[in-house]
């Protein structure tokens, strides 16, 4: 069950977090009114040109998250921050300047997850178990062989689990460099093992003397979940996960979700790009 625990913790120098909130849940009126009191004017005309009621909510709910859980860290109103993104389209804070807060969004069919890391770079990803895909095309497209060898040698039950767990690393990987869709997806892959342990393996030489952590869950029913940080260190916990609705009471709900599999890598380029 999860636990409450209050108000938004602050952000350690080290820990980083994972809240989770259920979009679709939101049903008040008022509420959403309020919410839309924190939106921009750019931020405004897209929320007014989503095509449906359900982009619309989504949109809307995922920048209040993201407003008032950075605000309560930086210690400012959620309005008065100012995002713009890099020349490969990933989202930073501009105002207030200077501020060293890493944070990444995702969403999926009713679920929005938020990760936000005091100052490394941080990528997650959930997605819907039983969203309609041609799985082998997908991993026949996307995957390294080291990975679709391993959708291919797993048991019929497992395949779905399996391919989702490995999408959801190699989504938050490509999120946490910040190359998106630009980088290779062939130029990393990860290996599961039973005992829990997960291993990522690079050829980026982009990526040197830094070390990745990564965690998979499933604890989330039928939304398997992914969160990857780069640290020069080479201990990391996992992270804290929260349930939260934002300016609603501002309350938190502690979630026990412990990683399925975790790893972590000192990246160097340990194989040519296939």
């Amino acid at each position: 069950m999860p636990k409450k625990t209050g108000n938004i913790p602050i952000t350690s120098s080290t820990a980083c977090k994972i809240f989770l909130c259920h979009y679709n849940h939101i049903t008040d009126r008022s509420l959403l009114k309020e919410y839309q009191q924190l939106l921009n004017d750019e931020e405004i005309v897209r929320y007014q040109q989503m095509r449906s009621d359900s982009a619309s909510q989504q949109f809307l709910v995922s920048r209040v998250l993201l407003r008032t859980v950075l605000a309560q860290e930086m210690n400012c109103r959620p309005e008065k921050i100012v995002f713009d993104v890099t020349s490969t389209g990933k989202p930073f804070i501009k105002q207030p300047v200077m501020n060293p807060i890493r944070f990444n969004l995702s969403h999926s069919f009713g679920k929005i997850v938020l990760a936000v890391s005091p100052q490394h770079p941080i990528g997650i990803d959930i997605e819907y178990l039983h969203r309609k895909n041609d799985l082998y095309k997908l991993a026949e497209r996307y995957f390294h062989a080291r990975e679709y060898e391993q959708l291919n040698l797993a048991k019929k039950s497992q395949k779905r689990q399996l391919f989702f767990s490995i999408w959801t690393l190699k989504e938050a990987f490509i999120k946490a460099t910040g190359y998106g869709l630009a980088q290779s997806l062939n130029s990393f892959f990860f290996e599961f093992f039973p005992s829990g342990k997960l291993n990522l393996q690079s050829s980026m030489e982009e990526l040197t003397d830094i070390t990745a952590h990564y965690w998979s869950y499933r604890g989330i029913s039928d939304y398997p979940m992914a969160c990857l940080m780069f640290t020069p260190h080479s201990q990391q916990q996992p992270p804290e996960c929260y349930e939260f609705f934002p300016l609603k009471n501002n309350d938190l709900q502690q979630l026990s979700l412990h990683p399925s599999h975790c790893g972590h890598s000192s990246l160097r380029p340990t194989f040519e790009n296939q």
